[in-house]
């Protein structure tokens, strides 16, 4: 397509830049929620995690401006090594961060796992558990 007027190129250009948003849902999917593995067979389930994921990601970027100045969303962005940038990519990694931990305590309350077994662990591979 030949793009020889300015209000077209406008127009193109909004476009793209829509096609990054998305794309970065798409690249949480895949990396978060292990979107080309899922662990959720049954499809309503899955339709309502997917519906879910769209929601808080468009929410998001809605908000950008104004996540900045939300202290939970700083500290969620510097979890998500944002690096002084607080961003919604960096705020959702900062959530994968709270869910894994989450998930680990869980696991480890369950297999009842002492402290000393896990420094342990810890110590053999010489895992910084400070």
């Amino acid at each position: 397509m030949q793009v020889d007027k300015g209000l077209l190129c406008e127009l193109v250009f909004e476009l793209y830049m829509k096609r990054s948003k998305i794309e970065a849902v798409f690249k949480f999917c895949k990396d978060v929620l292990c979107w080309e593995s899922p662990r959720v067979r049954d499809f309503e389930c899955f339709k309502n995690l997917l519906t879910l994921v769209y929601f808080v990601a468009g929410y998001f970027y809605e908000v950008e401006p104004e996540l900045a100045t939300l202290p939970q969303a700083i500290l969620l962005a510097k979890m998500g090594n944002g690096k002084g940038k607080i961003t919604p990519y960096y705020i959702l990694r900062g959530l994968q961060k709270i869910a894994t931990y989450q998930q680990m305590q869980q696991q480890l309350n369950q297999e009842q796992i002492t402290e000393k077994q896990l420094k342990q662990v810890t110590d053999i591979f010489r895992i910084n558990s400070d």
